[in-house]
């Protein structure tokens, strides 16, 4: 019984953690005041998605150094539409081919960028 006791807080700990870390990254996230909380926490692992792939094809050259502390960029949608079209800026072109970053995962970089607040430093995100 005592086993099962033990099981059962740690699953309660863990359970309670996972909810902080979502609210915690949900706070940086510009959405529309009327979107539920569900959908919120639910945008949250697709946004993370896009963030993790920014950050390993695109935040070398993009990100922003001010004061010794980095930041992502506040691209405009026409900014990040071009992205997906890949034929505004040649060196995209040819160094972001589909066989390294896919029209899928550009998209997700994507939604990030629509819904992360504006002038945040990195290590925030």
């Amino acid at each position: 019984m005592k086993n099962k006791t033990g099981v059962f807080i740690f699953f309660i700990i863990i359970t309670g953690l996972i909810g902080c870390v979502t609210q915690a990254k949900i706070q940086y996230y510009d959405f529309p005041s009327d979107i539920a909380e569900e959908a919120k926490v639910a945008n949250a692992k697709m946004l993370e998605k896009g963030r993790i792939l920014y950050n390993v094809n695109c935040a070398t050259c993009h990100n922003k150094k001010i004061k010794n502390r980095i930041y992502l960029p506040d691209f405009s949608s026409e900014q990040l539409d071009s992205y997906i079209i890949r034929i505004k800026n040649e060196v995209h072109v040819k160094t972001l081919p589909e066989s390294k970053i896919t029209i899928a995962e550009i998209e997700a970089i994507q939604f990030f960028f629509n819904y992360k607040k504006p002038g945040l430093p990195v290590k925030n995100n």
